[in-house]
């Protein structure tokens, strides 16, 4: 509905079986418009007439339901840290809607392991709501990503001692 929509009349009648040429009378109002709305076309005689007579239209909103709405991310691996996801873009039947038709709600911003959805509403030209899904998945920590921090060389004595083991896929104490 982004481009102007414009009506057109076929024929004028005012008659049953009286049709008037196109000569005859004049079309003014709201013949093209791009917005969601109802319209008013009016028909004015001319020459061997005279006389208005009014005829409505309108355009209504697009549905959102069943678009495919693109995720700048739809899995991350956890990190412990706040993970964002922002919408990229809407689309229906293959045409791209601007970011002005929607308003985005739902999980933007997760920290912890899960899925997670993200929804977009239609407004002005579009009505409905669609939705895009995006997980934070555990992390997978490997052995090049810890650091053993051991001093010097112990011998053996019998006590247990301590390692100090950290690594950048563990933020709280929790290998996830």
């Amino acid at each position: 509905n982004v481009a102007p929509q414009t009506v057109s009349v076929s024929n004028v009648t005012i008659s049953p079986g009286w049709v008037l040429e196109i000569t005859d009378y004049n079309i003014s109002g709201d013949i093209t418009q791009s917005s969601v709305g109802e319209y008013t076309l009016t028909i004015t005689g001319v020459g061997n007439y005279t006389g208005t007579a009014s005829a409505s239209w309108n355009i209504t909103a697009k549905d959102l339901s069943g678009a495919v709405v693109t995720l700048s991310n739809t899995s991350v691996e956890y990190t412990g840290s706040e993970q964002t996801v922002t919408v990229v873009s809407v689309e229906v039947n293959s045409s791209i809607i601007p970011s002005s038709d929607y308003t985005v709600s739902g999980d933007l911003t997760k920290t912890a392991v899960g899925e997670y959805t993200v929804n977009v509403t239609g407004i002005g030209n579009y009505t409905g709501l669609a939705s895009a899904n995006w997980n934070i998945t555990k992390a997978t920590p490997t052995a090049a990503d810890f650091i053993y921090n051991i001093t010097s060389q112990i011998e053996y004595d019998g006590l247990p001692h301590t390692v100090n083991v950290t690594s950048s896929k563990i933020t709280d104490g929790t290998i996830t």
